[in-house]
């Protein structure tokens, strides 16, 4: 009997009553209800009795666990009262955040989406995106019952009034055990604040790859010479113009709303007058891992951002600069990027949010967030500026500039005066018309521009996307969470007059991605390079069968490998797989991999060998073992 009553000492914390579990309790079972009506899923789940007792298990365990978090937190700071009423209501407002979170974007918030985040640096626009994401409502009630607890605490002691001092160190003990047991046991905890704590200790103590052995002086990508195409090249080198527009997805192409207006007229015309590839894929989902696969033609990481890191890299941009051009990137705002600028190597950097003029403020819709108008206006002013320079000093080099729009950015929204694709919009898919429209506006005076000045007569024009954006389609609205084709498509067009001829290379023929940038314009250009450690191919190379690997860090984390027609996705997490053959199901909503007892139309052999291919390059970059810039023998 004494081992039953100090049982029910030490466990005294978790049942007894108090006006926050109360609530806790009230806010769980509306989280949930609002969870099965999202999901659509309470005709299906409780259609038996053994379903429904499953799940009613399921969502008892997901309060207990939801208490025992609160418990271990209170207990922890009950000895001091203000730190415990500190942390109870930093608490009550976390869980309204993971529940302003989840009814924000329909998936539980990712830990290592915000620690990364955290790490690489903030900006305004990083947290206005973040405030647009969250459903207001939870916080709402969150930081109203904050306020009436903290009320209640002052006059009558609602949240110190029970003393757990009694056997603390016992009650701590086992409270913190069943804590560790709901973060590692693979049930569901079935509730926000316990899935985002299992995330947090899976993000630092499971490794992203195992048995991976590639002894410490190896580089495996490192080639000692690059493979030229043998094709007819133009004598004198281009101006170069590689052109980033944010969130362009290659679905919006050619599409119109629905009084006929196209929602890219001018791309829909200048697509014909170059070299546009079909079926052309960002790696990834996130602007930075974009770009870092862009410049060091390397597939990006599955955690962490290769650009952000200690890596030694290589990046074609530095192969302009030793190729006699003048580099420059224009971008609008990146925390980091002005101390990373050079290595990559480009010797200008500028800053549209340092350009901007109160004249321009009519054409932004945040105070970083400039129309792709605004971008290539200053783009065009500073030309001009090096072209006079150049005129007094016979400086000859040729201009290569990366410009970076920012425009098309989530959250989506167009001021009212800026509206013309709908006027009145009432979904994502609507807003992201209007402000996707105004990019293609933005194109339009790009070209215009270059068109008046003769000394930029020569030029190159290369325009794709940072990556896709999901505008609803398959349920999703938000790339953290996007694994299909509207979240990594992307146009690629490259116009160079006179040099390309107009063409299209379909998908049947080949599928190429953002690794695949680099080489192209190498090739194309047939810039000295020496020792490179590149992975993609270029677009002019003789077209053989091989993979596109796309990569979703979060939610899971999703490896895909595309050898058209076909699609894989796997989900590491569960390690569930799919497939699509998008050539008959382009919008992927049959996975042929459903039932398991029909034998799948390919190999799925060679394209699980492929997204491993994914955890070595993962293995790589942390090891530093992409590059070594110091051994001139290899």
């Amino acid at each position: 009997m004494n081992v039953f009553k100090t049982l029910s000492q030490v466990l005294r914390p978790i049942w007894i009553f108090t006006w926050m579990k109360l609530f806790l309790l009230v806010a769980y079972a509306y989280h949930t209800c609002e969870v099965y009506r999202m999901n659509q899923v309470f005709s299906t789940v409780f259609r038996n009795l053994f379903s429904a007792a499953i799940e009613v298990l399921a969502i008892l365990y997901g309060f207990v666990s939801l208490i025992i978090f609160y418990v271990l937190l209170d207990l922890l700071f009950s000895r001091v009262r203000w730190l415990r009423v500190l942390f109870n209501v930093l608490f009550l407002i976390f869980f309204g955040w993971t529940s302003a979170y989840y009814f924000g974007v329909s998936f539980s918030p990712d830990f290592a989406l915000i620690a990364e985040t955290i790490r690489d640096g903030m900006s305004s626009l990083t947290l206005e995106i973040a405030a647009h994401w969250l459903d207001p409502i939870p916080l709402m009630v969150a930081g109203i019952f904050s306020v009436i607890f903290l009320i209640a605490e002052f006059f009558k002691r609602a949240i110190s009034k029970y003393d757990y001092s009694y056997q603390w160190g016992r009650k701590v003990a086992v409270v913190a055990g069943l804590v560790a047991f709901i973060i590692v046991c693979p049930i569901d905890p079935h509730n926000e604040v316990s899935r985002f704590a299992r995330v947090a200790y899976q993000y630092y103590t499971k490794p992203v790859y195992e048995n991976i052995h590639i002894g410490p002086n190896e580089f495996p990508y490192i080639k000692s010479s690059f493979a030229y195409t043998d094709m007819q090249r133009s004598s004198e080198k281009p101006n170069v113009f590689v052109i980033v527009v944010e969130s362009f997805n290659e679905r919006f192409v050619g599409v119109k709303t629905k009084d006929g207006k196209e929602v890219t007229p001018f791309f829909n015309q200048l697509k014909e007058q170059g070299l546009y590839v079909d079926h052309y894929y960002s790696p990834t989902v996130l602007s930075m891992i974009g770009y870092g696969a862009m410049y060091t033609s390397v597939i990006p990481a599955i955690r962490g951002i290769m650009l952000r890191t200690e890596a030694d890299i290589y990046c074609y941009p530095k192969v302009f600069a030793e190729n006699g051009y003048k580099t420059m990137i224009f971008i609008q705002e990146e925390p980091f990027f002005p101390a990373k600028a050079k290595e990559i190597g480009f010797e200008d950097y500028k800053s549209i949010f340092d350009l901007a003029q109160p004249e321009d403020y009519e054409f932004r819709r945040s105070s970083t967030c400039y129309e792709d108008r605004v971008v290539y206006k200053y783009v065009f002013k500073h030309l001009d500026e090096l072209e006079a320079q150049r005129q007094k000093t016979g400086d000859k080099r040729p201009f290569f500039a990366n410009i970076v729009t920012l425009y098309n950015h989530t959250a989506f929204g167009a001021p009212e005066n800026r509206r013309f694709m709908v006027k009145d919009p009432q979904n994502l898919r609507e807003h992201y018309m209007n402000t996707v429209y105004l990019s293609d506006e933005g194109l339009a005076q790009f070209f215009e521009e270059l068109a008046k000045r003769p000394y930029l007569k020569n030029s190159l024009v290369i325009i794709t996307g940072d990556h896709g954006y999901p505008t609803g389609e398959h349920g999703v609205t938000t790339t953290e969470s996007g694994v299909f084709e509207e979240s990594f498509r992307v146009p690629f067009l490259m116009i160079w007059n006179g040099v390309i001829k107009p063409a299209k290379i379909k998908a049947r023929e080949a599928v190429y991605s953002h690794i695949d940038l680099a080489p192209t314009l190498i090739d194309l250009l047939k810039l000295n390079i020496g020792r490179h450690h590149m992975t993609g191919q270029s677009i002019f190379a003789p077209r053989v069968p091989r993979s596109v690997l796309l990569i979703q860090p979060y939610n899971g984390t999703y490896l895909m490998s595309v050898r058209y027609p076909w699609k894989y996705r796997k989900h590491v997490k569960s390690d569930k797989e799919h497939l699509y053959n998008l050539a008959e199901d382009p919008h992927e909503e049959k996975n042929l991999l459903e039932n398991f007892l029909t034998k799948p139309p390919v190999d799925l052999e060679v394209f699980r060998k492929d997204v491993e291919y994914g955890f070595v390059n993962q293995y790589l970059m942390e090891h530093n073992q992409i590059w070594n810039s110091e051994d001139k023998s290899k």
